[in-house]
């Protein structure tokens, strides 16, 4: 709810935004941030959908228990419709989920297609709120290719997982507007004393 209240600074009165959850490993907490984050979005009562496009990697499915039929890699190969990709999640009255699909052999190029244009033309048609959960910016430049349908970035950091150096990195897409709107979000702090 801090988040969501935050974004607000954020955004600035965008009507519809899109909103990229990423980091520079895995297991730093992205689908986690973004499954919370879509919650509290729907309880405000926006009509909102949280989309797994760690394509490689993808989390977001099994951790709320769904199950899918076709995702985002079957819609941008041409198999299926857009309207067929919204799954509703159970127990919220606004939150929808949208797969990543089978994993193809070149997900990067797959995200160059002029089809992710009529993906996200189409999300803000029908939603209030997209929330994209990308893979690492460390690892791949997945999100790089994502950031210009972003209205913002919210970069997971986590306490005792995330190396000083890819600090470094953040600030370096910052001052190179390489991701929109940057804010860093530092996950799992333990209060303890420590050193340094």
């Amino acid at each position: 709810r801090i988040i969501r209240s935050n974004l607000q600074y954020v955004l600035n009165k965008v009507e519809k935004p899109v909103i990229m959850v990423t980091s520079s490993l895995s297991s730093e907490g992205k689908s986690f941030i973004t499954t919370n984050l879509g919650g509290v979005m729907a309880l405000a009562g926006k009509k909102t959908v949280i989309l797994e496009f760690d394509i490689r990697k993808p989390k977001l499915f099994s951790g709320l228990n769904l199950s899918f039929k076709t995702g985002i890699t079957n819609f941008l190969v041409g198999k299926t419709a857009l309207e067929d990709l919204p799954v509703k999640v159970p127990g919220f009255e606004n939150l929808y989920a949208i797969s990543c699909g089978p994993v193809p052999p070149n997900p990067s190029e797959l995200l160059l297609d002029s089809s992710v244009d009529e993906l996200f033309a189409w999300l803000k048609e029908n939603f209030d709120v997209v929330i994209l959960d990308t893979a690492p910016v460390g690892m791949v430049s997945d999100a790089m290719t994502l950031g210009k349908f972003a209205d913002s970035t919210l970069y997971i950091v986590r306490q005792g997982h995330t190396y000083k150096k890819q600090i470094a990195l953040i600030d370096e897409f910052y001052e190179e507007q390489r991701l929109p709107k940057i804010s860093i979000i530092l996950n799992d702090i333990k209060i303890k004393p420590g050193y340094g």
